[in-house]
């Protein structure tokens, strides 16, 4: 009996140390309406696990032990393997045709963390890789675009300056954050309606944008160089919550994408850890970095 071959990835969430929405793009019959884009992007620990394996039966098979994420054509893992099926094809390999997919889901549906980008541009490497096809990451990173604008950035991970619609990435240094928390208590809301709101009350463009030249180099994270456009446009619970972790001792605190998730950041361990216990059980979902030191 022929045996299986299986391979295991972490699929990681990111934030946006910084996200500003620059405007809608003038030609929505090719671009869906876009919205341009300046953000940094900054890959986190906290990650959904995915395991694929091949099949010798031409069929795609994806389980989730989330039930409420559909598992069918509207995936973006799916999307992903019927993206690189005619290349598998044109390399006429006569075994391993189809793929089983298992998610272990541990990024929230419908957060902001990018986790449904981060399944595809998973899905794109693993099959590379896989079904042996040899392509490279810029050629990963064009498949991805397809996907979703954040699909290009996990591709590689790390930090990034993504512009235009998301998905011009330049890599920067990879920075190291400060203990961190990821806290959600509210209901996603449509991130069209919330891009709209933008496009009608434009907050103010950050700093960062007339640095770009230097996000090449360096990106310090602070008060004043962390921030996103969707803060104001949260809702007031949100806002709420914004607040308190303010109030009990973070020191940076924005959105993650359009939301619902929030990022906060901490001085210390210690602080970081008081906090997580305190709400803990009292908000939807939240998660801890993990200290290495």
């Amino acid at each position: 009996m022929k045996k299986e071959k299986t391979l295991t990835l972490l699929s990681p969430a990111k934030i946006n140390l910084t996200l500003d929405v620059l405007g809608i793009d003038p030609a929505p019959a090719n671009t869906q309406g876009y919205h341009f884009v300046d953000t940094v992007m900054h890959e986190i620990g906290l990650a959904d696990e995915l395991t694929f394996t091949l099949l010798d039966e031409d069929k795609i098979i994806i389980e989730s032990d989330n039930p409420t994420l559909p598992t069918g054509e509207k995936n973006t893992i799916f999307k992903a393997i019927k993206l690189l099926e005619p290349l598998r094809k044109a390399k006429k390999q006569q075994s391993a045709r189809g793929i089983k997919v298992e998610i272990k889901k541990n990024i929230p549906l419908s957060s902001g963390l990018g986790g449904g980008s981060s399944n595809a541009a998973t899905a794109l490497k693993a099959l590379n890789q896989l079904w042996q096809l040899k392509l490279f990451p810029s050629r990963l990173r064009l498949l991805a675009a397809k996907i979703g604008m954040d699909a290009p950035f996990f591709i590689e991970g790390g930090t990034a300056h993504c512009t235009h619609y998301g998905e011009k990435v330049q890599i920067l240094p990879t920075v190291k954050l400060p203990p961190h928390l990821i806290v959600m208590d509210d209901e996603k809301s449509s991130t069209k309606e919330m891009y709209e709101g933008l496009s009608a009350a434009p907050p103010p463009l950050s700093k960062m944008l007339s640095k770009r030249q230097h996000l090449l180099d360096t990106f310090s994270i602070n008060t004043s160089s962390c921030r996103n456009a969707f803060d104001v446009h949260q809702s007031q619970k949100n806002r709420a919550l914004q607040k308190k972790l303010l109030q009990l001792g973070a020191t940076v605190v924005h959105t993650c994408g359009s939301g619902p998730a929030l990022y906060a950041l901490f001085e210390s361990e210690m602080i970081k850890r008081k906090v997580y216990k305190e709400l803990k059980g009292h908000v939807r979902f939240i998660w801890q970095n993990q200290n290495k030191n």
